[in-house]
This record gives C-alpha cells, structure tokens and sequence, in this order.
C-alpha cells in the first residue's frame, strides 16, 4: 500500500465524496478510485460501499479508517515533535501570513524578534489565499495568522481582529439586476472558494457556519478553484458568486459588485498547542501587546 492510497482512502471515509476528494489532491476522480480499488485488493477486502448518492465506509473500512488515522496521526506528532526540537535548539521559526490590512503591525513585531534574535533564522512566508487551522496542523508554520472556525483541542488561537465578509458578484449574473440583495438570493448558485488544496476542509465548514448563521439549511454548492484568474473569468461569465474578504476589495474589476455579509470573518494567531520552539511565545506576545496598545482586536 501507498501513502496516496490511504490519503484518498481517509479523504473518502471523511467526505464521502470521489469528487470532493479529487478536487483536494488535484488528481482525476478516476486516478482516486484505481487507487483505492488497488488498496481493497491489497487488503483482501471492500473498504466502501458505492451508491449513487455518495460512498461509505464498510465495517471493514471503518477498522482500516481508524488504524489509518491514528496511524498518520502518530507520524505527524512524532514529526512535529522532532522538528519542533531542532527549530527550538537551532533558533528557527517558520511564519505564515494572510494577506490583510494589518500586516504592517506584525512585520513590525517580527523585526523586533530578529534584533532580540538575531542568530535565529525566522523565516515569513506571504499568501493571497485565506490560512486555516490545518496550515498548523499540518506542520507547515509554526505560528500563522488564520481563520478562526472552532474551537481545537490541537491548536490555540489568539483573536486579533474581525473582518468583514463579501459575496462578489458581476453583472451578468442573473440576480444581479434585484434590489435588496441577501445572500438567501444567492443560496442555488455555485460559490467560488479560492483556496488551495490543504485548506479546503477548513474554507467549506467555515462557509457551511455562514450559511447556518443566515438562517439557510442547504448545503451550499462550493466549487474549489486554485487560480484565482479563473475565478474572475467565472464571475464575468454569470456562473456564480466568490466569496472574499474586505482586503479582496481594494481594487475590484469593473462590473464586479460586493455584497456584505452580516457575519465577520474573525483572524488572529494559530499555532500548536504540543509545539515547544520557544520563539513562538515571544512573538505571539509582541504581536498580542502591539495589537492590544492599538486597541485593534474587536
């Protein structure tokens, strides 16, 4: 058995879904099903059942799926954990940032760390695309700036600040002409996510809770799309609708209209509750004291 067959394996025991999965690991949904046809004859047994309305697990699957989990999660913590101890003993500190109008704030307090620091290799990495909780889970920064979706009992987050949420629309779409937009007008049209395949968990159930909290029951219709070029295309098109944040909207394109959420996306600092490198405490606590003095996390 392979690593791709149990991603895609675990991947389907969580969402059910060929498609979904696909889209995630950027593969075809046939190169997910050969693969997952070739663990089941490895194993001697079905792990899925396939119907027409989605997959599940077998009771033999729901072993595996357990066994797999746990099996990955105990390489990732002994990772961490490892990195962790030579990052913390050689002085190393990996940082990912969101794109948002406070960065200035925190690449402040991030060349305060490197005078107080300086035989420390602090590395920053700047995104265009929305940061989640599985950017920590996953080992990629040691500390982050992301959204918050929940509460976890892996990662810790610190509020910095809300920020308004939009629906971005053109005006070939077909509701665009109604006045007194909301966003129940949008709830049977496709939502464009930009997002990146790590984060794809984490942009659907935070999106899932916005739709919850405007009182609609559907599930939405979330489309996966990794460049964002061809989002614009698609909203020029009519096909649907992006969700953005108020940083998305300092220059919008021509025929574009935002249109506000009544809920905020809230952003502050992530990291691992288990990660010891102890650099990630002083600059969380310059970064939480600059925004507090400003009187910035609402």
């Amino acid at each position: 058995m392979t690593d791709s067959q149990i991603k895609y394996f675990l991947s389907l025991g969580e969402c059910g879904s060929f498609t979904v999965t696909a889209d995630i690991y950027y593969v075809s949904q046939s190169v997910v099903s050969k693969q997952v046809i070739m663990l089941e004859q490895e194993l001697g047994f079905p792990l899925l059942r396939r119907t027409a309305k989605g997959s599940y697990l077998t009771t033999a699957g729901e072993v595996m799926f357990k066994y797999f989990k746990q099996s990955q999660a105990d390489l990732k913590k002994a990772v961490l954990e490892a990195k962790a101890a030579w990052y913390s003993e050689n002085g190393v500190l990996s940082i990912g940032l969101m794109e948002t109008d406070y960065n200035d704030l925190i690449y402040e307090c991030i060349d305060q760390l490197r005078k107080e620091h300086p035989n420390s290799d602090i590395k920053v990495e700047s995104t265009g695309y929305p940061l989640w909780e599985t950017s920590i889970l996953n080992g990629d920064y040691d500390i982050a700036t992301t959204f918050y979706v929940g509460e976890s009992r892996d990662v810790i987050f610190q509020p910095l600040f809300d920020e308004p949420q939009y629906i971005l629309y053109h005006d070939n779409h077909p509701s665009a002409g109604k006045t007194d937009l909301s966003l129940k007008d949008f709830a049977d049209t496709f939502f464009f996510l930009p997002i990146t395949g790590n984060h794809a968990l984490g942009a659907q159930n935070h999106f899932r809770q916005v739709f919850q909290t405007h009182g609609l029951t559907s599930e939405p219709k979330m489309l996966l799309v990794h460049d964002i070029s061809q989002v614009k295309d698609l909203l020029v098109a009519g096909q649907g609708v992006a969700v953005c944040r108020a940083h998305s909207l300092n220059n919008p394109d021509a025929g574009l209209h935002p249109l506000k959420l009544s809920t905020n996306c809230q952003i502050g600092l992530s990291k691992r509750a288990d990660n010891p490198n102890v650099l990630i405490n002083k600059l969380e606590a310059l970064i939480l004291n600059k925004f507090s003095a400003l009187n910035l996390n609402k």
